[in-house]
């Protein structure tokens, strides 16, 4: 069954943030769904999930243009708002 992450969880091997889609078989599914850690995936899922999380594309082309911008890799764990201040902090830098 396709689920969509309500919080932070671990599943699998898979560390999943709130928005993320994943598959799970139905008797486990079940079970995320009834403690609220998951919700079914399907029209809304993403209302559902508590926050709208940023599009791969997105942050793939923030971290890119961090990288162009400071000469340095950036933390993976960054999200896309932390990653537009850096940006923003570099370039004041510079």
């Amino acid at each position: 069954m396709k689920l969509i992450a309500n919080r932070h969880l671990t599943y699998g091997t898979r560390r999943l943030i709130p928005g993320d889609a994943f598959e799970a078989p139905d008797r486990e599914a079940r079970v995320l769904i009834a403690v609220n850690k998951a919700a079914p995936a399907g029209a809304g899922a993403q209302k559902r999930s508590g926050r709208a999380s940023a599009p791969a594309d997105d942050l793939a082309a923030l971290r890119k243009k961090y990288q162009e911008v400071s000469g340095k890799r950036p933390f993976n764990g960054w999200d896309a708002e932390t990653l537009r201040s850096k940006i923003v902090e570099e370039k004041d830098a510079n």
